[in-house]
């Protein structure tokens, strides 16, 4: 297993383990936000701000810091400063929650994507409801 593999594998482990409550609640906030336009988001006009709204109202945004901050100690590794619940470190995307943190010459990015564009209708549409295909992890090398 190579080295970005360990890491993916072991952030996956720790997000499903100690955090399913949290990702469950991510999706069920995009179910809600889903509903409230059951012809979809276009392109122009994503899920981002309805869905944000949802986040905040279950108090998902407060929690992600600390949950990017344990994502980071799962590596080895520490935060330079403590993240807090705005960009650089939180942001609510059209596609979902996206937490950000530099560990060591890499740029820690997870995703939890609750939706995604269907490229031939140009529209946002649900994905997952399963917490383990909701997650994206990636750790590019910095520039």
């Amino acid at each position: 297993m190579s080295d970005i593999e360990w890491m993916r594998t072991r952030i996956s482990a720790y997000l499903l383990n100690d955090h399913p409550r949290l990702i469950q609640t991510v999706l069920t906030c995009a179910d809600a936000t889903a509903a409230s336009r059951p012809d979809g988001f276009s392109v122009a006009d994503g899920p981002a701000d309805l869905l944000c709204e949802q986040l905040e109202r279950s108090n998902v945004i407060k929690q992600l810091p600390s949950v990017l901050a344990g994502a980071v100690n799962q590596l080895n590794s520490s935060l330079t400063t403590e993240p807090v619940a705005a960009p650089p470190y939180v942001v609510v995307t059209n596609v979902g929650p996206v937490m950000r943190a530099t560990v060591d010459n890499r740029r820690l990015v997870i995703t939890i994507e609750a939706f995604h564009i269907e490229r031939n209708s140009h529209r946002y549409v649900r994905t997952t409801n399963v917490p383990e295909e909701a997650l994206t992890i990636e750790l590019p090398e910095q520039p």
